[in-house]
C-alpha cells in the first residue's frame, strides 16, 4: 500500500473504528481479497473484543498490496458509506482516480515533498530494479580503528538496579547485534555526508569492544536493506541475541511531523517503515528484548544560533534554502516495547557533523559510552552524550547548540551493556 494512503488511515483509525462493525468489514475484507481466510482467523482467535479486532483489522489493511486501498474504499463505499466518507474527504480521493503520493508543488523541496512509491512484495519493499549483486549478510570483517584513541572500560560484575529489573545482558556469544547503514555518496555530489567514515569506524571500534556481532553497510539501497532486515537470515540471529542497535547515518528531513531519511540514488523512505519492522506485532525474535535506534541525522534545517564554519555540515539537505495481539497463558504485550529511539537533535532542527571527525554526537556517544558502559545504563547514559555534545561541541566548532532527544517506547527496564563481564563467570 501506497504510504499516502497507509498514513490516511492510521490517521484516521480512530473515527474508522467507530463506523464500521468487525464481523460484515472482516467478511467484505476476505471476499475482496484484501485479507486471507487465515488471517481473519487470526485476528478473531488473537483479540477478545471487538474494538480489539477492528483496530487490528484495519492495521492489518495498512500492510497489504497496492491495491488493498481501492478494494477497501469500494467496500466502504457499498457497506459502510461513513467510513468511505472519512477516506475520501482526508485524500481528496474518489474510486475512479487514486492519487499519487508525489504532489510536486512548488516551493517544494526532495526531502520536503519525497516521491514515494512503496509496496511490499515478498517480505521485503519494492523500490525499483534489483540490483545486479544485492549485499548478503555477513559479520563485518574489516577494519577496526580508533580514530578517538577510546579505551572502553570493562565490567567487573553484571550490574543489577535497585528500582528497575534489568534486561538480561550477559553472554559471551551473544551479547548483541549492532546493523549500521551509512550513507556517503549521492548521486547529487553536493550532498556527499565528508565525515561519515569517522563515525563508521568510531561506532565499529565502540561496539567492537562492546562484544557485539557488527553488520554493516555503506551507500545501500533501500531495497536492499529491506531484504537484509527482513531475511529469515536476520531472524536466526536475531532470535539468540540479547540486545539489538540498529543505525542509519544519512541525510534526513521532516514531513507532516514524521523523518525522513535519504538514500544516496535519491530515494527517501519514513523512519517509520524502517522501524515498525522491530515492532513485536513484526518481529517475534526481538519479544521482550532491548532494542536500541542511534539516529544521527537532521530532523528539520533550522539551527539554534550560529554560523557554519568551513569543516562543518549538517546532516540535512545540503540546500540549506530550504503488539503481538497474540495470546498467552501469561501475558498479552503491546505492539511497540523495549524501544529506545536516540535522535541526534530535537524536531524541526539541525544535526551537525565535522567533516573531519565526524558527527558531533557520534563522536560525543562513543566518547560516553567507552568511559561509563562499565558501570552506568543506557539512558542514563544518553542523557550524558546530550549534556557532552551540548556543553563542549558547540561551543569550540560553531557556537550553535544541538539538543539531543530521546523516544522511550515502554523501554521499561535498566539496561547495562556490561562489556567484558559475562554470567558464567560470575557463577
Amino acid at each position: 500500500m501506497e504510504l499516502a494512503h497507509k498514513e490516511n488511515i492510521l490517521s484516521n483509525i480512530d473515527l474508522l473504528i467507530k463506523v464500521t462493525e468487525y464481523e460484515t468489514f472482516a467478511d467484505f475484507c476476505v471476499k475482496g481479497q484484501i485479507l486471507s481466510e487465515s488471517m481473519r482467523e487470526i485476528i478473531d482467535t488473537d483479540y477478545g473484543n471487538e474494538t480489539d479486532r477492528k483496530l487490528a483489522l484495519w492495521r492489518k489493511i495498512t500492510k497489504r498490496g497496492p491495491r488493498a486501498y481501492k478494494k477497501v474504499l469500494e467496500v466502504c463505499a457499498e457497506h459502510f458509506p461513513t467510513a468511505y466518507t472519512i477516506l475520501d474527504k482526508s485524500t481528496g480521493m474518489n474510486l475512479g482516480q487514486l492519487a499519487s503520493v508525489s504532489l510536486h508543488q512548488p516551493g517544494y523541496t526532495q526531502l520536503d515533498e519525497p516521491d514515494l512509491n512503496l509496496n511490499r512484495e515478498g517480505g521485503c519493499l519494492s523500490l525499483g530494479k534489483s540490483p545486479i549483486n544485492p549485499p548478503e549478510l555477513q559479520p563485518y570483517n574489516g577494519p577496526v580503528i580508533n580514530h578517538l584513541n577510546l579505551a572502553v572500560k570493562k565490567s567487573t560484575e553484571i550490574h543489577k538496579n535497585t528500582k528497575l529489573k534489568c534486561y538480561e545482558m550477559s553472554s559471551r556469544n551473544h551479547r548483541g547485534v549492532l546493523f549500521l547503514i551509512n550513507i556517503i555518496n549521492f548521486n547529487n555530489g553536493r550532498l556527499n555526508r565528508a565525515g561519515a567514515n569517522y563515525d563508521r569506524d568510531n561506532l565499529i571500534y565502540l561496539f567492537t569492544e562492546l562484544q557485539f556481532t557488527i553488520y554493516y553497510y555503506e551507500d545501500i539501497k533501500p531495497k536492499d536493506m529491506f531484504t537484509l532486515l527482513e531475511s529469515y537470515n536476520m531472524k536466526t540471529i536475531l532470535d539468540k541475541t540479547e540486545c539489538f542497535v540498529f543505525g542509519i547515518m544519512t541525510h534526513g528531513n521532516i514531513r507532516n511531523h514524521s523523518p525522513y531519511v535519504e538514500f544516496g540514488n535519491g530515494e527517501i523512505i519514513a523512519l517509520d517503515l524502517i522501524l515498525e519492522i522491530f515492532y513485536n506485532s513484526n518481529c517475534y525474535s526481538l519479544m521482550m528484548k532491548p532494542k536500541i535506534f542511534i539516529l544521527p541525522f537532521c530532523r528539520g534545517n533550522q539551527a539554534d544560533t550560529g554560523v557554519y564554519v568551513q569543516n562543518v555540515q549538517h546532516d540535512g539537505a545540503l540546500i540549506v534554502h530550504n503488539e503481538t495481539g497474540g495470546q498467552s497463558s501469561v501475558m498479552k504485550i503491546t505492539t511497540k516495547s523495549d524501544i529506545l529511539v536516540c535522535y541526534a537533535t530535537v524536531k524541526g532542527f539541525e544535526s551537525h557533523r565535522n567533516t573531519e571527525r565526524g558527527s558531533w554526537y557520534i563522536q560525543a556517544l562513543c566518547q560516553i559510552w567507552a568511559e561509563n558502559a562499565h558501570d552506568t545504563d543506557v539512558e542514563t547514559m544518553m542523557k550524558m552524550v546530550d549534556t557532552l555534545m551540548r556543553e563542549e561541541k558547540g561551543k569550540s566548532e560553531t557556537h550553535t547548540v544541538q539538543t539531543a532527544s530521546m523516544e522511550n517506547l515502554g523501554f521499561n527496564k535498566a539496561l547495562y551493556l556490561n562489556p567484558g563481564c559475562y554470567k558464567e563467570d560470575n557463577e
